[in-house]
């Protein structure tokens, strides 16, 4: 019996799963969204889930306010704030077929012919944080997101590491809650 990233390999289609073209898909976070109206029909398809090799959950900060009381400073708390954005390092194939969906995705968010922001925007993303067996353990929930940055792709032939790139995303709120 054979162990690859904390899941038992048993048969060759157990093997498949964690070999895709060749190469090892070692992801511990796992984007999952339904596809943005502009775009389902070119895709033949209404979800997807993409594999990432990092994300980035935004911070919150409570701001503060100062005032001053018999000549010092008393702070007291603000209204609370976060980024607008998160980031994800998507981990492709050698066809690109991840890649070919936000481009047709940012293209949808740059078409001002659109009818609404239904075209463009999702009203709910799913980042899942995975453990050793590809459970999730953490999620968290983005509302209201649309594509604001398709990264680059750096490629070279002498190098065999994983073809990776940023995306962003923009969004209205989010919370993240801790699964069982």
């Amino acid at each position: 019996m054979r162990y690859i990233y904390g899941n038992e390999v048993q048969t060759i289609s157990d093997l498949k799963k964690f070999y895709k073209d060749g190469v090892p898909y070692n992801s511990k976070y796992r984007l999952s969204m339904s596809l943005p109206t502009a775009i389902r029909q070119t895709l033949d398809s209404r979800d997807i889930d993409i594999a990432c090799q990092s994300v980035e959950i935004p911070k919150s900060t409570v701001k503060t306010q100062k005032v001053w009381f018999r000549g010092r400073p008393l702070n007291i708390k603000g209204q609370l704030s976060y980024d607008d954005n998160f980031k994800i390092t998507v981990q492709d194939s050698g066809h690109f077929k991840i890649r070919k969906f936000f481009e047709k995705w940012i293209y949808a968010c740059d078409n001002l012919e659109g009818k609404s922001i239904e075209d463009y925007t999702v009203k709910e993303v799913y980042l899942y944080h995975l453990d050793t067996l590809g459970k999730p353990t953490i999620k968290t929930t983005f509302y209201n997101v649309f594509l604001s940055e398709l990264g680059s792709i750096q490629l070279n032939d002498k190098s065999t590491d994983l073809i990776t790139y940023d995306c962003n995303f923009t969004y209205s709120t989010f919370e993240s809650e801790v699964l069982e």
